[in-house]
């Protein structure tokens, strides 16, 4: 039974290096592209491109944030403030929201709101939740964070509160 579960482990150790990897040796053709496409004037086929490509590199760092995570035992044990680590995500990420002709806006609660959990896991979660959101609103649009006395995080685009 041991020796399926260390096979089991090195599997997932070599999925995670893997993963990577890849995301690593992406990231740098990706710069490359993006830098070529921001100098060049072109039509809305450019324009389609140059999202594309920016979609390809949100995607690279989700995968290095997800192999860095996966790579490293999480301590779960602290206790940290949501509303804090909300915030300080919200306030870290408005230049690139603005740089994505969005805004994001915070809604949180006048008291802390303690969990246990791993503050940059959170934090990360967050920020992803944050990069989809700002990247499917139209632009001129404001996505907007919230979080609750019960713990809870959301992170509302235009259309989803105009759905209910």
């Amino acid at each position: 039974m041991n020796r399926a579960l260390d096979r089991l482990e090195q599997g997932f150790s070599i999925q995670r290096q893997f993963t990577a990897d890849a995301a690593h040796e992406l990231r740098t053709p990706l710069a490359i592209v993006t830098a070529a496409l921001d100098a060049m004037e072109g039509n809305g086929e450019l324009t389609k491109l140059k999202s594309d490509v920016a979609r390809m590199n949100r995607l690279v760092e989700q995968l290095l944030r997800v192999a860095r995570l996966d790579a490293i035992a999480l301590d779960m044990s602290a206790t940290v403030d949501l509303t804090e680590i909300a915030s300080s995500v919200v306030a870290a990420m408005a230049p690139w929201a603005i740089a994505q002709r969005r805004t994001i806006a915070f809604a949180g609660t006048e008291e802390p709101v303690r969990i246990k959990g791993n503050a940059y896991a959170i934090e990360d979660g967050i920020r992803n939740l944050i990069e989809n959101a700002v990247a499917h609103s139209p632009p001129g649009e404001e996505v907007t964070v919230s979080v609750r006395r019960d713990a809870s995080v959301s992170v509302f685009r235009p259309w989803s509160r105009r759905a209910g």
